[in-house]
């Protein structure tokens, strides 16, 4: 299965070290398509704490991969490894990425900055639980016929929520 939409990470990733996002999720030994797919699963478990088995289930790969992604970049950080600034390079991309979004026509400022804290820390499940939330809470709001005006916050609400997910797969 080779994906055609990608997260911000991703494309980051592909990006820095010079490949399509594609060859990430293809069964590639291509150096560069194998560390952007190590970045990223690291960078799923480690910063967005997402399991082993969840990090690597995007790309075709396991627990195992992922530990040993984990372990890669460590073994590159202690031998001064080229492989490493691209790592921190990737991570400070990412984390840019995050802080610098800015949708102020929707009332959105910062919120890079705050889904960025909530991930680090919730988690991703639980960024993600906090929007279904929101969204469960608008849907009970009009099945319960509640006043308008809650209804509208509400909407707002989740209006800015579908914002951040659309930046997130930007």
């Amino acid at each position: 299965m080779i994906m055609t939409d990608f997260f911000y990470y991703e494309t980051i990733a592909s990006e820095l070290l010079g490949i399509d996002p594609k060859e990430m999720f293809t069964r590639s030994r291509n150096g560069e398509a194998v560390l952007g797919r190590s970045f990223c699963m690291v960078y799923r478990n480690l910063h967005l704490k997402m399991s082993l088995a969840s990090s690597g289930l995007r790309y075709g790969r396991d627990h195992a991969t992922v530990m040993y992604a984990v372990d890669k970049i460590e073994i590159y950080k202690e031998t001064h490894d080229i492989r490493y600034i691209q790592w921190e390079t990737f991570l400070e991309r990412c984390k840019n990425k995050l802080s610098g979004f800015r949708d102020m026509e929707n009332g959105l400022v910062n919120v890079g900055e705050s889904i960025n804290e909530t991930i680090e820390d919730k988690g991703f499940k639980g960024y993600i639980s906090e929007i279904a939330y929101d969204f469960h809470r608008l849907i009970n709001l009009i099945l319960n016929e509640v006043e308008e005006d809650d209804v509208k916050i509400q909407i707002d609400a989740c209006h800015k929520r579908i914002h951040e997910l659309k930046y997130l797969y930007e």
